[in-house]
């Protein structure tokens, strides 16, 4: 997913953490398995290209494809970030051309909103936004404009009639052609209302239209006001009336991601509220369904145990433990979780903490990736090497029990390790690229982050409400000095603005009711091109109106634009050998650029 992916787009940023490998693993040991791990995705790979596309998975049993989440060629989007990440850079771009030309979201089709959203949308945003660590030829304006972020609005779009709730909290499928089916059932689970802020809130911010951010924020806040009064949620949800229709509260199948995308959308986006949103729940969580370092199912209301299970789903919860510096808490619980990979050589979906064995018809593994995304993260906190033995685990497992002739298939029963006909696009996107990103401490993705930090506040020169980059202003007529004065407005009726300039740099002087001068002087300090964005932006995120934010940061690109080829002025000779007591500020800014946290982004 980024987010689920970010991350994968995704899309998710956390603090770097540099350690040595673990002792009982040789660089040569590492090398090893990411050359296995790629052998693993490139037989994958090709066997879908091979006998599946353009349908959306493989069933690599019977070597063909099927469609099971819209039609989308859904396992080629999901694997192209994955394809960057293992350094393949003209197979990227291949298929960024052939998903231009085949991909249509204008069909009959009824698609789930939450798996469009984290497969399709999250896809698409996570290979805009590593188009440029790709070699990809870039439109002007990137990262807010190109065909990649063209898509994912398009698809994106087709899920807004599901937010047209007296909730705002969204159904569970939308018809892409007409909208929501006037007989929909208003039931949809937990994470399917709550599993939106990272891909919409980056959408908002990538192409200027604040709608996806909006109704993301929305639903949470929605979804956040039914919680119990011991402040834990159910499992699914009437979207029309708000009240709960299973009452089962937990951390695995149906709420999951909900939670993981107040964590990460907190540290993306910067959000104290959802961070403290989070924290209240994890409150609760620890309170009422924690036992020995497993989580149970309680019901909502009492905190009393439904369901003493462990849910295969529920894997992701160390690595978001680590996210929030619970180091301690999330290793114990990846502890007990390895030990039922250990026992059967794969999660099964449901595992009876009481009993030690797996629950009726849930013996299936489909090669699902939480538990080696939380050793992932646990490992770069850490440097544990029994994170990179899960791994070593995770690999010869899978190769020995899912290797067919056509990719990997699904586990059907991991008592028996018997297989079922499917390989699920997350194969690709998610466990097979934690695998590699857990052997590889190196790659970029962690060491540099660069083309997911753009994600993260304004995207680059993208702000919030900025129309994809035009620099033009919405609604306002680019004027300039007239010597008769017939611009300078009466009083009744405005002149042209400081920022309406041939380059958008301001006039330094303007009248607070006729607008400029006509004769007002085109010269001015450069502090007073370049002082804008701290207000304006500040305005534009409170008020929602754009325009602050955007002629500030369009200032700021044509002050850039004008630096010397020194970067200062054109000789560096000095012409003024004196101190000015304005400068007293520099050591001040030189101390907080040398404090400044790096981070690193991960499609989730």
């Amino acid at each position: 997913m980024l987010m689920k992916y970010l991350c994968t787009a995704f899309f998710c940023v956390f603090p770097i953490v540099n350690h040595a490998t673990g002792k009982e693993f040789t660089e040569h040991d590492m090398a090893h398995y990411r050359e296995r791990i790629k052998s693993m995705f490139y037989h994958a790979y090709n066997s879908y290209l091979e006998n599946a596309y353009p349908y959306d998975e493989l069933r690599p049993l019977t070597c063909d494809g099927q469609d099971t989440w819209g039609s989308f060629s859904l396992t080629l989007i999901d694997a192209l970030d994955t394809l960057l990440i293992l350094g393949n850079k003209t197979e990227f771009q291949r298929v960024v051309s052939v998903l231009q030309e085949n991909i249509n979201f204008d069909s009959d089709v009824n698609a789930s909103v939450f798996e469009t959203n984290i497969r399709v949308v999250g896809g698409l945003l996570s290979a805009h936004l590593l188009s440029k660590k790709a070699g990809m030829e870039l439109e002007v304006g990137w990262p807010c404009s190109g065909p990649l972020l063209r898509m994912a609005e398009e698809a994106a779009r087709k899920l807004l009639p599901a937010f047209q709730t007296p909730t705002g909290m969204p159904y569970g499928t939308v018809n892409l052609l007409r909208g929501v089916n006037p007989t929909e059932t208003p039931v949809t689970c937990t994470a399917g209302v709550g599993t939106f802020i990272l891909e919409f809130s980056t959408l908002s911010r990538l192409t200027g239209d604040p709608v996806f951010e909006k109704v993301a924020r929305k639903a949470l806040r929605e979804l956040w006001k039914t919680r119990s009064d011991i402040g834990l949620v159910g499992n699914h949800i009437d979207v029309i009336s708000s009240k709960w229709v299973a009452q089962d509260a937990g951390i695995g199948a149906g709420v999951d991601s909900y939670f993981e995308y107040l964590v990460k959308g907190a540290i993306l986006l910067q959000d104290e509220d959802l961070h403290s949103m989070f924290l209240e729940y994890d409150k609760a969580i620890r309170n009422y369904t924690k036992f020995d370092d497993w989580y149970f199912w309680v019901q909502m209301h009492k905190g009393t145990v439904s369901m003493p299970v462990f849910q295969s789903l529920e894997a992701f919860w160390p690595g978001l433990q680590s996210l929030i510096g619970d180091l301690d808490s999330a290793m114990k619980t990846f502890l007990n979780y390895y030990t039922v990979w250990k026992q059967f050589g794969g999660l099964p979906e449901f595992y009876s903490i009481p009993q030690g064995y797996t629950v009726d018809k849930r013996e299936g593994y489909p090669l699902r990736p939480e538990l080696i995304e939380s050793a992932m993260y646990l490992y770069r906190a850490t440097a544990d090497p029994t994170l990179l033995q899960l791994g070593r685990d995770v690999v010869e497992s899978i190769e020995k029990i899912s290797r067919v002739d056509c990719g990997f298939a699904t586990v059907k029963d991991v008592r028996d390790h018997k297989l079922d006909n499917r390989m699920e696009s997350f194969f690709l996107a998610e466990t097979v690229k934690y695998l590699y990103l857990l052997f590889d401490p190196d790659n970029f993705l962690h060491n540099d982050g660069s083309h997911f930090d753009t994600v993260s506040g304004p995207h680059g020169d993208c702000v919030l409400g900025a129309g994809g980059g035009n620099p033009e202003l919405p609604g306002l007529e680019y004027r300039y000095p007239d010597p008769t004065g017939s611009n300078y407005g009466p009083g009744n009726e405005p002149g042209y603005t400081a920022f309406q300039t041939p380059t958008g740099m301001p006039y330094g002087t303007v009248n607070l009711l006729r607008g400029v001068n006509p004769t007002e002087t085109p010269v001015t300090c450069t502090a007073g091109v370049g002082t804008f964005i701290l207000e304006f932006s500040t305005l534009s995120r409170l008020t929602g109106d754009p325009v602050f934010e955007k002629v500030a940061r369009k200032a700021l690109r044509e002050l850039w634009k004008t630096r010397s080829d020194i970067g200062l002025m054109h000789k560096g000779t000095v012409s003024m050998p004196v101190f000015q007591s304005l400068e007293a500020f520099w050591p001040g800014l030189q101390y907080w650029n040398s404090t400044s946290k790096k981070v690193a982004a991960i499609r989730i």
